[in-house]
């Protein structure tokens, strides 16, 4: 495989990734205890503490902890489990505009110093330094993003999201599937430890699913002007653009792509192509391919509700989180995350398992992780993709921009792995 370079900088989005400012900041969100309580058994009813490692929220923008605040809330509101009442401390290791390890750090150490029973829901880019912190102490980072490579290795790490090379051979596989493309060339951001690996699973979707690929073009994370990186893919005899861009630079690719002078189709991930960029790009987003975690229509409208546990949740933000409900989009994987730590936490105590770190780590592999969003979790076997042990949501749903507004192409949840298997280098 050849790559051709434009830039020497790759800054790539998955699932909302950014980098985060340095704000160290952390709330108690629910149960009014003051103080952070050692491990507690059943019979003692004292609180389950817990800990996410997040992004500050932008108002308006993001925020990813209301959904699953609400849920807590809601649990605690119903004598929480078993009687015992559910604490989270958020600790911020920053926004979504800059970044540094060493809040994540801190947050980690911070865990470890109040006992917690999980880490539940964190989302941040930094479980390379928290995992070694936490793991001495066996505490699960549960229902994490999955945004790091250490999170498909790790046992401390228990995923329960799509992680990026998921979402990247579906790109591929999509548009030779739904688009019924021929030949697919990647554009992609340079300069990450991903980079290879997006282009390898996006070639290896593409060739699982029939197609050909032509040499990826990686573009600098600065750049601006998409016209020179289309004209490669078109002179490679690329017909279909699987968008690998960060943020706002998808929008100046489809605008690109639209002033070639040819037809050519294009496909991203679900979180790069937001309501906000839709908007912006106004009818050139019409026709855009997207993949999305599965989960029947998860993601394509964030209230109203289609089954039953949508309508749920969509009840209980109305109810607990009002002014989240305009970005559930990234509210919809921590409320996952919260159902996820109750089944277990439930488990426990029926079964009369003390609640301690180490019993929970031991309990999560007991139960099937159904909530009714995505696609179930179980952590008594590896994950299907040699390579990501812990990666066990390996299924997409395909969507497609119509008038203005993202519609799913069908209700299918469309596993991948094999993509992966069949083709690991891509």
């Amino acid at each position: 495989m050849r790559l051709q370079q434009h830039g020497t900088k790759r800054a790539r989005v998955g699932l909302l990734l950014a980098g985060v400012t340095l704000l160290l900041t952390f709330t108690p969100t629910m149960a009014l205890a003051s103080h952070v309580a050692n491990a507690a058994s059943p019979a003692s009813k004292s609180t389950i503490n817990v800990e996410q490692i997040n992004l500050q929220s932008i108002p308006g923008v993001w925020d990813d902890s209301g959904g699953l605040q609400a849920y807590f809330n809601y649990v605690n509101a119903h004598g929480g489990v078993a009687g015992h009442k559910i604490n989270v401390t958020e600790c911020y290791a920053g926004s979504l505009i800059s970044s540094s390890p060493n809040q994540a750090t801190t947050c980690a150490q911070q865990a470890v110093s109040n006992h917690v029973m999980a880490l539940v829901g964190s989302f941040n880019d930094y479980d390379t330094n928290i995992l070694p912190i936490v793991a001495p102490s066996h505490i699960a980072d549960f229902g994490n993003f999955p945004a790091s490579q250490v999170d498909s290795t790790s046992s401390d790490s228990y995923p329960l999201l799509v992680p990026g090379v998921i979402f990247d051979a579906g790109l591929g596989a999509m548009l030779v599937q739904q688009g019924h493309c021929k030949t697919v060339g990647v554009l992609a951001t340079s300069g990450t430890a991903t980079e290879v690996q997006a282009v390898n699973a996006t070639n290896a979707g593409t060739k699982w699913a029939g197609g050909k690929v032509v040499p990826a073009v990686l573009v600098s994370a600065t750049a601006t002007d998409f016209a020179p990186a289309v004209a490669t893919i078109e002179s490679e005899g690329g017909t279909c653009i699987a968008d690998e861009t960060a943020g706002t630079a998808s929008v100046a690719v489809v605008t690109a792509a639209s002033q070639s002078g040819q037809t050519l189709k294009i496909a991203g991930i679900g979180p790069t192509f937001s309501p906000a960029t839709i908007a912006a790009l106004g009818p050139l987003a019409n026709g855009l391919y997207i993949d999305q975690t599965a989960q029947e229509l998860a993601q394509v409208t964030d209230g109203g509700g289609h089954t039953a546990q949508e309508k749920q949740f969509y009840n209980l933000m109305q109810q607990y989180e009002p002014s989240d409900i305009p970005l559930g989009n990234s509210e919809w994987p921590c409320y996952e995350s919260a159902a996820a730590f109750v089944i277990v936490a439930k488990y426990m105590a029926a079964h009369h398992i003390s609640f301690t770190p180490s019993n929970f780590e031991k309990a999560i592999p007991k139960v099937n992780l159904a909530t009714g969003f995505f696609a179930p979790v179980d952590f008594a076997s590896k994950g299907p993709v040699p390579g990501y042990p812990r990666i066990h949501a390996v299924s997409l749903n395909y969507l497609i921009v119509q008038h203005d507004t993202i519609v799913p192409i069908s209700h299918r949840n469309i596993n991948v792995a094999a993509a992966l298997i069949k083709y690991p280098n891509g």
